[in-house]
């Protein structure tokens, strides 16, 4: 048997063919082809496991800050097709750069592949957008959809969970008129003695409002909203790109048919706002469809203006795309939500809004900060309520009884086609 070890630096050097036989061991050819670089580049050495097997090489590169990365990595792609790994000490890959731009690897060990494969998805986990449908009454009985849309880092059975904050009555602030009116709101006992919903849109929706389809929007985060320079960046769509994935799903759902209410918790009401921009825009009538059928939206701290805390810089950490399109008066934000008020005030968009923000400060690790300002939350049209609430558990209604739901289920009711 001959194992080939391939060594690989970027300096044009090749040296001389070695072979090492012995009676009892395989023939070990090594092929050294040297072509080093200054800014990138990783000894390469040659591992032997404790059975005495021979562990090909892995070739690590570090590129992420490289202005020229790619050139180099066409470079190398050239000089190398494929690796043979059959038997590999797996502790290896936990110290190796993902190799998968330089090198296809067909590997027989279980394990490494495991790893392997899940570091190839991470780097490819992109374009994903998931619509679940939680409640449908049947195409006879539907009259309405309801599409609900979580924030950064949000999930499905994570940001629509019942709250468990302990208010039993709170003070309602009605900003939008001119003294700004309050009243206190008890929150009275749930009539049903049902669990704790993990998910209330999936489990109270259908109760009060059973002519309509529940569904969940979901989507990707970058792992990293702040993320190290040493590491590699993903290329990722931003926010129109991926509200047009919305709005395919959607489409293919055959959502367009009949009412449509939206609720989105804070960059999730951006998203909610970029569909019906998209939709008003297009020539296509399966797309205007959305906006034209759409009948109300609710707001559940959205930043319309972008939030400060984006804003942030920390040495050494660079901001996903996710927190540049929230930053506090961004383009992209001020944009959409000039061109969301032409539509709103052309009529184009025909809709009633209900706005809820965060009045209480938010716990982030060990400081507690205002992440949705009043201003930011403030869409100018529609009704404004300040709760005493933070940025997570706004969109926790606390039951059936709560403000925060009754609302919701007044607007679909008087505004569905039913």
């Amino acid at each position: 048997m001959i194992i080939y070890i391939f060594s690989v630096s970027l300096e044009a050097d090749l040296s001389s063919d070695e072979t090492i036989c012995t009676e009892d061991k395989p023939t070990v050819k090594c092929v050294r082809i040297s072509i080093s670089y200054r800014f990138i580049f990783s000894k390469v050495q040659v591992l032997s496991s404790y059975f005495g097997f021979v562990v090909p090489v892995i070739i690590s590169i570090y590129y992420s800050w490289v202005k020229k990365q790619w050139q180099i990595i066409d470079i190398i792609k050239k000089q190398l097709s494929t690796v043979q790994l059959d038997n590999i000490y797996p502790k290896v890959l936990f110290n190796a750069i993902p190799v998968g731009d330089v090198l296809h690897i067909t590997v027989n060990n279980w394990l490494v592949k495991g790893l392997l494969d899940r570091l190839h998805e991470e780097k490819c986990q992109e374009k994903i957008v998931n619509c679940e449908v939680l409640h449908d009454p049947g195409s006879e009985v539907r009259k309405a959809d309801i599409i609900f849309v979580h924030g950064i880092k949000g999930a499905l059975e994570k940001t629509w969970t019942q709250g468990g904050w302990g208010l039993t009555r709170f003070q309602v602030l009605n900003l939008r008129e001119e003294k700004q009116t309050a009243w206190e709101v008890e929150i009275q006992e749930d009539k049903n003695s049902d669990p704790k919903s993990i998910c209330w849109p999936r489990d109270w929706l259908p109760k009060d409002c059973p002519y309509a389809r529940v569904i969940a929007i979901n989507y990707t985060t970058d792992p990293y909203l702040w993320r190290p320079v040493w590491v590699p960046k993903h290329i990722r769509s931003g926010m129109s790109e991926r509200s047009w994935e919305m709005i395919d799903s959607l489409v293919d759902l055959g959502v367009g048919k009949h009412s449509i209410f939206w609720v989105g918790h804070s960059k999730g009401g951006l998203y909610v706002k970029q569909v019906l921009v998209n939709a008003c825009e297009a020539s296509e009538d399966k797309y205007r469809d959305l906006s034209n059928k759409t009948r109300g939206v609710i707001f559940y701290s959205v930043p319309h203006r972008g939030s400060i805390l984006a804003n942030l810089r920390i040495p050494l950490l660079r901001k996903s795309i996710e927190l540049c399109e929230v930053q506090k008066d961004c383009k992209e934000v001020l944009t959409l939500h000039h061109k969301f008020k032409e539509l709103l005030n052309s009529k184009d968009l025909a809709i009633t809004i209900k706005s809820f923000i965060e009045t209480r400060l938010t716990l982030m690790g060990f400081v507690y900060v205002k992440i949705v300002s009043e201003e930011s939350a403030d869409a100018e049209v529609g009704e404004l309520y300040g709760i005493p609430l933070d940025h997570r558990n706004i969109c926790k209604p606390k039951n059936r009884e709560c403000f925060l739901y009754k609302e919701l289920v007044k607007l679909i009711q008087t505004n569905s086609e039913v």
